[in-house]
């Protein structure tokens, strides 16, 4: 973890008279970082909510794009339940529009030991899809094991973001864009 020296001297605010300023160093380390001063764990309930989510809240949005499931690939069954569960509870908590569009982007392949687990956490992803208003863009085919970065991220975002942008065009826009119609197995026999 990062150590973050967060000096009580120092200040946010270029009035350093401004006795009633509520956005001290002090209240941002105990809000936003550990005793020691490191910051939290992004793993740990929460943490990335309070950091990243809950403050847009009063703000109004259309829609959210959501890239993420890899750290649930050893859980899918639970991730079944809570994905849509999370779309849900975001969409109760946004003051402005409690009923926005949801996008999600299905896994990518990864050279990573647990990809084997990686097919049965897209297929927790799109239970989300029996929500309203939601959509996906798959990545199945986008995978990018050869990458001399990470590769749980492909490359590639272009085509992922072309992908979204068609669900977007279908599901929030209304528009007729068969870019977005993906083939589905109605059935799988195996001999």
């Amino acid at each position: 973890l990062a150590k973050c020296n967060i000096s009580s001297s120092s200040s946010f605010n270029d009035n350093d008279n401004d006795n009633d300023n509520n956005n001290n160093d002090d209240d941002i380390k105990d809000k936003f970082f550990d005793d020691d001063g490191t910051l939290p764990n992004p793993n740990q309930n929460s943490v990335l909510w309070n950091a990243m989510i809950s403050p847009y809240l009063s703000h109004t949005i259309y829609g959210v794009l959501w890239y993420q499931g890899e750290s649930n690939v050893n859980e899918a069954l639970k991730y079944a339940c809570m994905f849509p569960a999370m779309i849900q509870d975001w969409r109760s908590k946004w003051v402005n529009n409690n009923d926005f569009f949801f996008f999600f982007v299905q896994l990518a392949p990864w050279s990573a030991g647990k990809s084997s687990m990686v097919p049965d956490t897209r297929n927790a992803q799109l239970v989300a899809l029996k929500l309203p208003r939601v959509g996906f863009a798959t990545a199945v085919d986008l995978g990018d094991v050869g990458s001399p970065y990470t590769n749980i991220h492909p490359r590639d975002k272009q085509d992922v973001s072309a992908r979204l942008y068609n669900a977007a065009s279908v599901i929030a826009y209304g528009k007729n864009n068969p870019a977005y119609d993906y083939p589905w197995a109605r059935n799988v026999t195996f001999s």
